[in-house]
């Protein structure tokens, strides 16, 4: 509790954590004499962050946790309901507010770089028209000789009749809606799952995993929305990740291992 304290107000305490900018997270959380468990705790499941992340970042996300909570509910999180695509129109919405001109069925022929600096001069559509802007949105597939490309993220989605398997010692339900869960859970970077008695699998990097129920008005009744998620530099090793996640919740042959870093 007088970590979480400290972290809310962070930015207003600059000496006790300044020195510690660009090193670990992990290894300043260890320095303010935190257990492993929780150590864990803030690193995976309130900053979202791996053993990778910086002081600052873990800090600052911490503190948005922290303020997040109690905002739109009881938890920090909030879901749309009726699918994502509700967050598609929330924006279409927000842009017209603000004057956004949207162009339907329009494709992009080519797009002019400044080479000093590598923002956009023009962007040149298929009829021919021009839209003159300083910068573009788009997939990094779309710029791979300008982006530098840090992490590739894996996703898995699945639609099953059934809620996988939460374990109960480490993700809190509550009985009344056991069975019509909207779910969040991280399966944090080295965990260990038992495949056989003699084998074990460690996920390479964080894992996030979204259950959406009918309670979300995403789904049908008595069916649920599975969405898996990994960041990661190495793409093979988050797929492979996803995959075993896969077999470890949807079948029961194997067991998993929580590892606290």
């Amino acid at each position: 509790m007088k970590f979480l304290k400290f972290a809310y107000t962070f930015d207003e305490n600059i000496d006790d954590w300044i020195e510690h900018k660009d090193l670990p997270f992990s290894d300043f959380l260890h320095q303010r004499k935190l257990g492993d468990t929780l150590k864990s705790i803030i690193l995976h499941a309130i900053a979202l962050s791996d053993c990778h992340v910086t002081t600052y970042t873990g800090l600052l996300r911490t503190q948005r946790y922290l303020k997040s909570v109690g905002k739109y509910g009881n938890t920090p999180f909030i879901i749309s309901s009726y699918g994502m695509s509700e967050i598609v129109q929330a924006f279409a919405r927000l842009s017209a507010v603000f004057n956004g001109v949207f162009m339907l069925n329009k494709k992009v022929k080519a797009v002019a770089i400044n080479n000093e600096d590598n923002t956009c001069k023009k962007i040149i559509l298929d009829q021919g028209e021009i839209i003159r802007c300083r910068y573009v949105i788009a997939s990094s597939i779309y710029f791979s000789q300008w982006a530098e490309l840090h992490h590739k993220i894996a996703r898995a989605f699945y639609i099953t009749a059934r809620s996988i398997n939460f374990q109960e010692d480490y993700f809190f339900i509550n009985d009344e809606y056991k069975n019509k869960q909207n779910a969040f859970l991280v399966v944090p970077q080295n965990t260990k799952i038992l495949v056989t008695d003699d084998s074990s699998y460690e996920i390479s990097s964080n894992v996030f995993i979204t259950q959406l129920s009918e309670r979300s008005s995403s789904c049908p009744q008595n069916y649920f929305i599975i969405y898996m998620r990994s960041q990661s530099l190495n793409l093979d090793a988050a797929l492979k990740d996803l995959k075993m996640l896969e077999n470890y919740y949807f079948c029961t042959s194997i067991t998993l291992n929580l590892v606290f870093v």
